[in-house]
């Protein structure tokens, strides 16, 4: 579990990483939050993408154990819809949206399980998806209160600190040399609180891949039971979520997927 500090802000990391299905080559998957719980303990998010050789779309929605800081094992409900089980309509449309669709369906029972509700979507702080260039692809300075005012001085900083290791299993299997691992810290208070979201440092787990590289995606506050005030004032409990990109090994090139870790921590000022 994340090492944090203090009782109010509820955060939740997904950063990049691999989550159930299938690995296809050279498509641009996106992620975005569903649904956090009332007490913030639990949020989902869903990634989607449709494979750029077989043009077959994929839909998956991940529950995301906040107070434990990890994804919760087997709450995954993933779609892959082959070219010949597409309605002809959506040949020539969109069918990546019926694959989502079909995700949230069948995903409805663990939302309900877990408490987590569509209203609860949070308000997102950043977004960078990998085609803007200009985005800090490890790094991020935001106002969880800025989420509701300008004005808020509240500041904190996330990081992404990445180093290459050897894996037997990625040196056999793909040819890597070494693999990126991961650490993720979040400083509050300029400095003075400092939190480990996510820390590779005893490897990887089973089933992560080969990561060759991460870009942080995308942070999303909630406020989790905020007092009767405005909520620039009152975000002492709000739900992170931070989304970031890893950058897999395939057999044709690289891929990407979405890997949750998350932690509760105060908003410092």
């Amino acid at each position: 579990m994340p090492r944090t500090s203090g009782r109010a802000l509820a955060l939740a990391l997904a950063a990049g990483g691999l989550s159930a299905g299938p690995v296809h080559a050279g498509h641009v998957p996106q992620a975005a939050v569903i649904g956090f719980s009332a007490d913030g303990r639990y949020a989902a998010y869903e990634e989607h993408f449709t494979d750029d050789v077989s043009q077959e779309p994929y839909a998956a929605i991940h529950i995301v154990d906040v107070a434990g800081g990890t994804a919760v094992p087997g709450a995954t409900t993933a779609v892959h819809i082959a070219i010949d089980g597409l309605p002809e309509a959506q040949l020539l449309g969109d069918g990546e949206a019926l694959a989502r669709q079909r995700a949230l369906e069948q995903a409805a029972p663990l939302l309900a399980r877990y408490g987590i509700a569509r209203d609860n979507a949070g308000t997102v702080l950043v977004h960078r998806p990998p085609s803007d260039f200009d985005a800090l692809p490890h790094d991020a300075q935001f106002s969880i209160g800025g989420a509701w005012s300008m004005w808020s001085p509240d500041l904190s900083v996330l990081r992404l600190s990445i180093r290459e290791a050897e894996d037997a299993a990625c040196l056999r299997e793909r040819g890597l040399p070494a693999v990126s691992l991961l650490r993720i810290d979040l400083e509050q208070g300029d400095g003075a609180v400092a939190t480990t979201l996510h820390d590779d440092a005893g490897g990887l787990d089973a089933g992560r891949g080969c990561p060759v590289g991460y870009r942080l995606y995308q942070i999303v506050a909630f406020p989790v039971d905020p007092p009767g005030r405005d909520l620039c004032c009152a975000a002492d409990y709000a739900l992170l979520v931070l989304v970031a990109v890893e950058f897999m090994s395939g057999d044709e090139g690289t891929d990407a997927r979405f890997l949750p870790a998350a932690a509760l921590v105060e908003r410092v000022f």
